[in-house]
């Protein structure tokens, strides 16, 4: 099921949503409009959705005892780009 929070207009779609743009893609009203790729997604793939879409849910605090944690030769960044790589590792087994 989908979470509320990844979509920034907290629903899910419905079927008319669909039914409207297909109704207006097949009108004269879009005769100008081609090879398009419309995204009807209640703004989740703006908001960034995907792997680190969730990161700023992350406290201030975990990110302190994580950079205390690990070499001090790195960033956050390096640091998180390894944690995911290990975490889509693991998903794969």
């Amino acid at each position: 099921m989908i979470q509320r929070l990844k979509v920034p207009v907290g629903r899910v779609g419905e079927h008319q949503e669909l039914a409207n743009l297909a109704a207006y893609l097949i009108s004269d009203f879009s005769a100008y409009v081609n090879g398009e790729v419309v995204t009807i997604d209640g703004g989740e793939w703006l908001k960034g959705a995907g792997e680190f879409n969730q990161l700023d849910q992350i406290p201030e605090e975990l990110w302190d005892a994580m950079e205390m944690a690990r070499n001090k030769s790195g960033s956050k960044l390096k640091m998180t780009w390894n944690y995911i790589k290990g975490m889509y590792k693991i998903r794969k087994l």
